[in-house]
């Protein structure tokens, strides 16, 4: 199982411990689904719009790079992971508390082992197929904002948090950190 770096993922295991219901889609199939401005639309209202650090040029760049980012997922050829917990595993989307604070989490759940890990340095090759899980009542646009802003964490293509993601494993195994 390669290692993930990011969101400690704890309170999402416990909740996706709870019973859940399959969202009966795939990252693939919701972006064919929904227009691309009511997703940006709730990524500048959940993770924008109350950040001074986004002023109206920054959130216009943010607009042009999630775009990006959606049409290279639209143009995605999915494909099966040689990792046998990533293959066996869902996108899971759902509440989570951090310092008091609520969000929604997304996160790579393993269907066999309950196990939660984090998804921003995976291939998107893999990720476009797989099933989301969710216990959440939201809309389709709702969904896949949350989703893209996972995925995007990084970079707004996979080339660009693949990169990074080696650089990463790089830099640690100079400092011998496992």
């Amino acid at each position: 199982m390669p290692k993930f770096i990011g969101t400690d993922h704890s309170s999402q295991k416990k909740k996706a411990q709870l019973i859940y219901h399959q969202f009966e889609m795939t990252i693939q199939k919701l972006i064919r689904k929904c227009f691309y401005k009511p997703v940006f639309n709730f990524i500048y209202k959940y993770y924008l719009k109350n950040d001074a650090y986004y002023t109206a040029d920054k959130v216009a760049s943010m607009d042009l790079n999630f775009l990006n980012a959606w049409n290279e997922l639209t143009n995605t050829q999915p494909k099966t992971s040689t990792d046998k917990d990533v293959e066996d595993s869902c996108i899971f989307v759902g509440d989570c508390t951090e310092d008091g604070t609520p969000f929604v989490d997304v996160c790579l759940l393993n269907k066999a082992n309950n196990e939660v890990y984090g998804i921003d340095f995976l291939d998107w090759n893999v990720l476009v197929a797989k099933e989301i899980k969710t216990d959440l009542k939201i809309s389709d646009s709702e969904m896949l904002a949350h989703i893209l802003w996972e995925l995007t964490f990084w970079g707004f293509s996979s080339k660009t948090i693949q990169r990074i993601s080696e650089d990463m494993i790089s830099e640690m195994e100079e400092l011998d950190i496992e």
